[in-house]
Order: structure tokens, then C-alpha cells, then sequence
């Protein structure tokens, strides 16, 4: 007999981290029609989770409860560089912190995937027409969008909001087996020990994905 309730980590207010987070039994989806309903083994924290906990897209979301779904520091210089990176930057140097590039070089794309770097950081390094992909965007990050559209800017900030279909799914798998797309891992955690994943990705020093383990 098909399960009726599972298990899930929710959270009913803003702020508070990992320790808001609660273990709750919720009912298992029933898929409507010309929908399909998928066992998850693992899933991965991103700092775009916490970043919806602490309020950023308050005027959109969440409904609460939430049941969340779930630049380089020197240490990761090795393993960027590893990756294929012609040019890497520390953070923590004042180059880094400018972003300006070793070579002088103006960026075409900036595919940001961290918090706490201010959009006019981005924008004197930009070339002419350079955007920069948002990956985790705040509300601020909407707004600066909105507003180099309506200003008709040739610098772009774009947030990624994807919505991701079998195709795309199909697509990342084929550059997995090719070897052409390389998953990092920095950690993996069982299920209970959501929380402390949690607080890993809102210490933003994680190299790679951090992933709980679902069932084992």
C-alpha cells in the first residue's frame, strides 16, 4: 500500500535559520492530471532557500508554512582552476573585491552564484553590452533588473528564474556523461541533519553542493 504522509522540514516565519527549521508529517501530493509523482532520494540547499526564509521575496512568497525545496576564497583557487577557470580571483584580496581582472579584460557574462556583491561592483567591470546572471537573485536584484530595462542600459542584470523541463533535464544529464559538466560536492547529510546543512549553505563558505540524503 502507497505511503499517505511523508516527512518534511518546514518553517513558519521569517528568520531564525536553521533553527526555525521543524520536522513535520504532511501529506503525500497527489498528482493531478497530466502530472507525475517523483520518489526524491536526495535533494541539495541553496542559498536562495534561506534567502526566501529571511525575507527577501516577502511580497511574493512564501505561504507559511514553507517547506523549503531543498567568486572563490583561496582555499577553492585549486579546484576553480581545476574546473577550466583561465583567470581566478581571491575574494578576500582587493582585486578580488573590485573584481577587477588580472588581465585588464572587461566581462562579456558574469554568472553569479554568491551573495553580497553589489550590482555598481559588477557594473564598471562590464564590457559595453555585459550581463550578469543572477543565480540566487534577491528582491534588490529584481528591482536593478527592472530598472536598467526601463532605462534601456546595454549592461544587463538578469535574474535566473528558470523553469526547467524534461529537455533541460536531458540536456545536463548528456554533459554529465560526457564529461563536460562536473557536479562538486562539498558535503552530504542524512535527513535529520537538515538543519545543520542548512546552516552550512547560510555560513556561504560551502565548496560545491551541500546534499541530504532523503532515504538511504
Amino acid at each position: 500500500m502507497a505511503a499517505t504522509s511523508m516527512q518534511a522540514f518546514c518553517y513558519d516565519k521569517y528568520g531564525g535559520g536553521a533553527a526555525s527549521l521543524k520536522k513535520v508529517e504532511i501529506p503525500v501530493p497527489a498528482p493531478k492530471k497530466g502530472e507525475i509523482l517523483v520518489k526524491v532520494e536526495a535533494v541539495s540547499i541553496n542559498p536562495v532557500d534561506w534567502k526566501i526564509q529571511n525575507g527577501v521575496m516577502r511580497p511574493f512568497l512564501p505561504k507559511f508554512p514553507c517547506v523549503p525545496q531543498l567568486k572563490c576564497g583561496a582555499r577553492n583557487i585549486d579546484l576553480v582552476k581545476s574546473l577550466g577557470a583561465d583567470e581566478v580571483l581571491d575574494y578576500r584580496t582587493p582585486e578580488g573585491k573590485t573584481l577587477k581582472s588580472p588581465s585588464g579584460r572587461k566581462y562579456d557574462a558574469v554568472v553569479h552564484c554568491t551573495v553580497g556583491i553589489a550590482w555598481s561592483v559588477f557594473e564598471k567591470n562590464l564590457s559595453e553590452k555585459g550581463k550578469v546572471i543572477d543565480l540566487t537573485p534577491g528582491f534588490s536584484s529584481i528591482v536593478t533588473s527592472a530598472l536598467k530595462k526601463i532605462t534601456f542600459s546595454k549592461k544587463q542584470l538578469v535574474p535566473f528564474l528558470p523553469k526547467i523541463g524534461s529537455k533541460d533535464l536531458e540536456f545536463l544529464v548528456g554533459l554529465v556523461k560526457d564529461g563536460k559538466l562536473k557536479p562538486v560536492i562539498d558535503s552530504v547529510h542524512s535527513f535529520d541533519e537538515a538543519p545543520e546543512a542548512w546552516a552550512k549553505s547560510m555560513e556561504g563558505h560551502a565548496t560545491g553542493k551541500i546534499i541530504i540524503e532523503v532515504e538511504k
